[in-house]
């Protein structure tokens, strides 16, 4: 479903995605260093793009893609989570509450469970992958500045060649 709204709803620059101190403290205290590259990462086969291994670590454009796919994971997993529970108040009302306590709640809490794991993930890595590139942008635009500079200094070179063939042209025929 999110991967149908518009991209420019997912910039990872938006408050509604920021990653606050407190959450990563927390998610290195569970330890997901350890076990975040063991939840399966279904982002190739569902919308389209891997989000298991950065594949262009230098690329800004890349990275910003790869930033908007965490975002649109992020937002759809708490969508999930949120409908999890939601879906329960549904159920509750149209079938007999023994059967939402037996079925529907179980259900929910792995849901919940499940979703939340790769939430946490998306969210331990969002930060990085920003820092990732807004380093890569820089390094970008130095090399870009670097190019023109070149571009300049041989513009200048091929002048000052000329101007000193012309001279020295002009100083043959003016001797002869």
């Amino acid at each position: 479903m999110v991967k149908f709204l518009p991209a420019k709803w997912f910039d990872p620059h938006k408050k509604i995605f920021h990653v606050f101190k407190f959450e990563n403290k927390l998610y290195e205290s569970i330890g997901i260093k350890k076990w975040k590259d063991k939840i399966p990462e279904l982002g190739k086969s569902l919308a389209g793009f891997d989000k298991g291994k950065i594949a262009n670590p230098k690329d800004p454009k890349y990275l910003l893609m790869f930033l908007n796919e965490i975002c649109k994971g992020s937002l759809g997993h708490a969508f999930c989570i949120i409908w999890g529970y939601l879906s329960l108040i549904i159920i509750a009302l149209a079938l007999p509450f023994p059967f939402v306590l037996s079925a529907g709640l179980p259900i929910a809490i792995i849901s919940g469970f499940v979703h939340s794991l790769s939430l946490m993930i998306l969210r331990y890595m969002r930060p990085r992958m920003l820092k990732l590139y807004e380093l890569s942008k820089k390094q970008e635009e130095r090399q870009a500045r670097k190019a023109e500079e070149n571009v300049e200094n041989d513009l200048t070179q091929n002048m000052e060649i000329h101007t000193q063939t012309i001279t020295e042209n002009e100083n043959s025929t003016n001797q002869q």
